[in-house]
Parts: structure tokens; sequence; C-alpha cells
């Protein structure tokens, strides 16, 4: 809900340096609603999944949720290029007034020129000017998964516990 201003205020010094950095760089963000650049970063989200043994929902599963809306609009694929190619890309899902940072991907040149952080940063930006008043950046697992963690927490939100599911 604050404005962009305040919400940049409130980022981490690191995570805004390394924003700073990464839109000094040449790199040009594009959204949009499925196709070729959702095939693509599932493509390499599943793949990174499966080498990294991590668990998190497969492409195939986050395609799915993205079909079976009545919004096709609801899910958003932001990239990340320099020149043509792709070096970057993140997917969010709105639902209603909130929305939620579902996948994310970046190539070795991504992380050295920032662009995961120019990639949240823009994300924020165009959710919010439709309406958006709350990102859900997802879990935060410092153990298994620390730079993730860091990444997200660098954004400068509300750290929430929530309950989890029992049988």
């Amino acid at each position: 809900r604050p404005e962009l201003e305040t919400l940049r205020a409130g980022l981490h010094m690191k995570w805004r340096n390394q924003l700073k950095l990464a839109e000094a760089e040449p790199i040009r963000v594009r959204s949009g609603f499925g196709g070729a650049p959702m095939e693509w970063l599932l493509s390499r989200h599943d793949q990174h999944r499966k080498r990294r043994k991590f668990r998190a929902p497969a492409g195939a599963f986050v395609a799915a949720i993205a079909d079976s809306g009545r919004d096709k609009r609801a899910t958003q694929v932001f990239t990340a290029y320099v020149g043509s190619e792709p070096i970057a890309a993140i997917l969010t899902i709105r639902h209603g007034n909130s929305a939620t940072y579902y996948v994310g991907w970046t190539s070795v040149e991504g992380r050295q020129k920032q662009a995961h952080n120019l990639l949240l940063w823009k994300a924020i930006t165009k959710l919010k000017e439709t309406g958006v008043e709350w990102l859900d950046l997802g879990g935060v697992d410092g153990l298994h998964m620390p730079g993730v963690s860091r990444f997200k927490l660098g954004v400068g939100g509300e750290l929430l516990t929530l309950a989890g599911t029992y049988l």
C-alpha cells in the first residue's frame, strides 16, 4: 500500500544498492501473460529444481494454475534481457488486490547484473499500478535456501510465521 518512494526507502541498503547497479546495466525488462516467456522460465525452473533437488512446484503445475484461472492476465511473467537474450525471469500470480511471487530463475549473468532485484522492483511497480496492495514473496528457509531468504528479507517486508498443516 505505501507509495513507491516509501517502499524503495524501506529496502535493505544492500538490496537497494544492488537495484541501483541493475538499473545502470543495459537490461531491458518486458512483462507478459504466458506464451514463450512463461515456457522459457518454467523450463529453466524445472531444470534448476531437479539439479538442486529442492522442493518447489513443477513447471507443469505452475502452467496449470495459469491456465485454470478465469483471468488470463492474473499470471504475469517479467523477463530481463541483455540484447535479445533473456538472463532472468520471475512469475507472479495476482489474486484480487494481492499477488504472489511464485517462480523465479536467474542465469549467472543475471546474478552478476543483479537482474532479479530489477525484475522484482519492476513487478512491484507494475502490480501496484494495477491495484495490488500486498505482495507475498513466499516462504523463507534460512537453513536450506539462505541466499533466497536474504533476497526476500532485503525487500523490507514483514516476516510472518504461519501454522503448518497437521493430520
